[in-house]
Formats: structure tokens, sequence, C-alpha cells
């Protein structure tokens, strides 16, 4: 079977075979997979145990491995990168992610592609694609969840995904972003493979509860500084001090589902205590922080139950879920990308509730197509931007999403580079991006077909039903 995705056609082999019920074609019986993690690093072990995993799988020492703490989940991740994985797979890079509490392996992702290679082989990642399905074709699945081939959109595809029989995952995503040149489809390509051992509840850090930093072994001089600080702390705890109100900052966001999931920016929520949303400054409810991509500075939250919400957020949280179901039911982010000199809508909160307490609207045009740094992940854009804007929607002459406000150029350090002050230089994460990653969220979207154009006015009361104020509370 052939799948378009982004200009790219696909050879894909589509199977038929038992995994839901156990039998293979043949009528023979298929054995049930077991997940249990990846080569020697088996779900469970502690971050010394897969220090040691890696060197007797890859040869690389400790030095080597990069690690990493997720800014809102508070994982440990500790990366590598591996040559030839597979035959003629090219290079990869394997992410080993430790658990919040436990601080022992609960998933493992391998990815091929862009994220890796600079110039990727589309044929090279698709062949290792089908490697890894029809490896995985031949073991049986729980039927819950299983999908094989199933295109999420023109621009992803789930090759696999399957359970064992304690629930463990594996899955396998392949992507190819759309190019801005038709010629080059292809270059954007991307395959990922997991290995989730509690898929339904990863052991990550929630808002609200109390985080204690991993323990780690340091340098003599890295102790040194954190026992400094230790120190530091202690002796000015114990100095008389008036009591203070958290601090907060805020910024912007939009619903993307009925059941209350929330896009903003990955900075907005990195380091928060609690947050929380509405749609002013003085009505808010808490929410959760279920996924961040800070590479491309996107956060995905999702609202407190009714059940956990005092009787003033359960009239707001029906109030918000009741308005934004006509919305998500008929899709939100564009399918195309952005065009040269097309008119936007921005949407947000600019200054929290310094002027009003109301959501405010710019209009502008698409200035460029591509971000600072010539990033094909961002455009930029001309309509005014100011700080608390960061998370909120951009809106096309239809009300399709076709972006999402990430910053405005820092004036004083170009002026101090260039010698001239810059105006109106902004810049927005592309629908694309966003839908890519509401996809590796396990929260595929439907893409928004307003064709019919509208006035700022309609575009403006589309934006009150689905733009919120986010507050990070510290």
């Amino acid at each position: 079977m052939k799948i378009k995705i982004s200009g790219l056609v696909l050879s894909i082999v589509i199977f038929s075979f038992g995994c839901a019920t156990g039998v293979s074609n043949s009528g023979a019986s298929q054995e049930w997979a077991s997940i249990n993690g990846y080569y020697s690093a088996q779900f469970g072990m502690n971050e010394e145990e897969v220090y040691k995993a890696i060197k007797n799988d890859f040869g690389i020492g400790k030095n080597q491995i990069s690690r990493k703490i997720h800014p809102n989940e508070k994982t440990v991740t500790l990366g590598i990168q591996v040559s030839r994985l597979l035959p003629g797979s090219g290079t990869a890079k394997v992410f080993y992610i430790l658990g919040y509490k436990s601080k022992r392996l609960i998933h493992i992702n391998v990815i091929w592609g862009k994220p890796v290679t600079k110039n990727p082989n589309a044929e090279a990642v698709v062949d290792t694609a089908n490697q890894l399905r029809n490896h995985f074709a031949l073991k049986k699945y729980q039927k819950a969840g299983f999908a094989i081939n199933a295109q999420l959109d023109d621009e992803v595809i789930l090759v696999f995904q399957g359970k064992d029989r304690k629930g463990r995952a594996a899955r396998l995503l392949l992507s190819n972003p759309k190019s801005d040149d038709d010629k080059k489809a292809g270059e954007n390509i991307a395959l990922t493979l997991s290995y989730i051992e509690k898929p339904e509840d990863p052991d990550v850090f929630r808002v609200g509860e109390k985080w204690m930093p991993p323990k780690q072994s340091f340098p003599e001089e890295e102790h040194k500084k954190q026992e400094d600080r230790r120190l530091a702390e202690e002796k000015r705890k114990q100095q008389p001090h008036e009591e203070q109100s958290p601090q907060s900052g805020t910024g912007s966001g939009f619903f993307v589902s009925k059941m209350g999931h929330v896009i903003t920016n990955a900075h907005v929520v990195n380091g928060c205590n609690r947050v929380t949303v509405g749609d002013n400054a003085n009505k808010q409810v808490s929410a959760e922080v279920i996924n961040t991509d800070s590479s491309n500075d996107l956060a995905l939250l999702k609202l407190s139950s009714l059940e956990m919400a005092s009787a003033g957020s359960k009239s707001l949280i029906q109030k918000l879920s009741i308005v934004v179901v006509p919305l998500a039911s008929k899709g939100l982010l564009r399918s195309d990308d952005v065009r040269l000199g097309e008119k936007v809508l921005v949407a947000g909160y600019p200054f929290g509730d310094v002027f009003s307490n109301t959501i405010k609207v710019t209009a502008g045009i698409v200035s460029a197509t591509r971000g600072a740094g010539d990033d094909s992940g961002q455009f930029q854009l001309d309509a005014a931007v100011q700080p608390g804007n960061s998370g909120g929607p951009i809106y096309d002459s239809g009300g399709n999403i076709v972006g999402v406000v990430i910053s405005q150029l820092d004036k004083l350090k170009v002026a101090k580079a260039i010698g001239s002050l810059p105006e109106n230089v902004n810049f927005g994460i592309k629908a694309s991006t966003v839908r890519q990653f509401l996809i590796s969220s396990g929260l595929p979207s439907k893409k928004a077909e307003q064709t019919d154009e509208k006035s700022t006015e309609q575009l403006a009361e589309i934006a009150q039903n689905q733009a919120l104020m986010v507050m990070c509370l510290q």
C-alpha cells in the first residue's frame, strides 16, 4: 500500500494478522509480546544500572552520556547517539527516561531522521519503519489501543502501537512535516520508536506535589556549591521575614479539546509550583501540565476535574467546556502552513490584568514564512505582541488557528547589535508543529477547514470563546 504524507509517497506494507485475537492467519497460536525495555536496559533499573546497560550494549561510557532533568515532569533523561542500530537505518539518538518518584527506568525513545540528521534519507527512514513494524507484527498484543499503519493526518502515520499483557506499550510514529519546497519532500521526516512501561500512568511530577531533586554523585566542586546553597537557604529561613503572597507570571493559551486540554508555551509554565487557567485573572481554575516540548516551546495542560474543584471553579469549568465543544468539533488547526502576506489576528492577555482584565486582539500579516535563524517550524508576523501574549492563538481570516505566539524580538539586544531599533518583528509556532506535538502527546486533532472569510469582530468573538489567561504561581 502507498501512503502519502506531505508530498512524500511511502510504500508501506499492510499486514492482516491476529494480534487482537491471538491467532495468526495460518491458525497457529501467536506468542504474546513482552515489552521489558530496550536491549540490556530493562524497566525498573536505577540510573547506575542503566549506565552499565548502555556500556554493555553500545560501549558508551558515562562521560559520553548526556543527562538532563525535564523542567516540568522532573524526570531524568540519559541520552546517547548511535551510528547503526539497524542495517541501513543511519544514525539514531536513544533517550532513557527515569521516573520522577521511582528514579527507575520507565520509558525509552529511539529517534531517526530530522531531529538527529540534518539531511535525512527519507527512504532509509521508511525502510527502518517497515523493519520494526514487521518485527512487532510477529507477536500478539492487547486489542485495546492496538493500531497498525494508521494515517492520523497528512503528516503523521502511527506505523505500530501495541500493549503486552502487562499493559507495557511499544509505539512507532512516522512524521513528515511539510516543507516550503515541494522538491524537498521528506527533508523533515522523523521516526520515533517508544517503549513505555505505564502509558496510562507515567511516573512524572504533577502540579501540587513537592519536588525533591534526584540524587546524583557530583564532582567535589559542584558538591561544595550545593552545600553552600543549602547553608544559605537555612540561614535565610532563620531570619524574620514578612509573609509574602506567591509571585505569579502570566501568559496565554487556548483550548484544543472539549475535554479541557489547553496549549500554551513551555516557558510560560516552566518552574511553576501551580498552574491555573481562566478567562481573566479573577476567574481561574487549576490545570495540570500533561506534556512539554522545550525545543519547540510548547506545553499541553488539562483542566482539573470537577470533583477536585470548588463550587466557583465547577461553574467556570462547565462554562468553558460548553463554549469550546462547537469549536473543537469542527477542528482547530489549519492543515496548510501560513502564506506570505496573509492576514492574521493574535489573541491573548498581554501584560496580564495591568491595563484591563479582558482578552486583547491585534491584527497584522505574515511577514515571513520562517522564523529566527531560518527556523522552518516558525514564522514571522507584524501583529503587535507583548509580554503575556506567549502561548496565545494566531488566527487566519477564516477563524482557523495557524500558529501559537512564541515571542517578540528583543529590540534592545538587536539595536545594540545592528545599530537600529527593529519594529513589529514577532514570531509564531506553525500549526503543523503544534499538531505534531499534540499527536506525540496522544491527542490527535482534527484539521480546521473553515474557508469563509470573517470580519475582525467575528474573529475576536471566536478568540473570546477559546483563548485563556494562563497563570504561573511560584
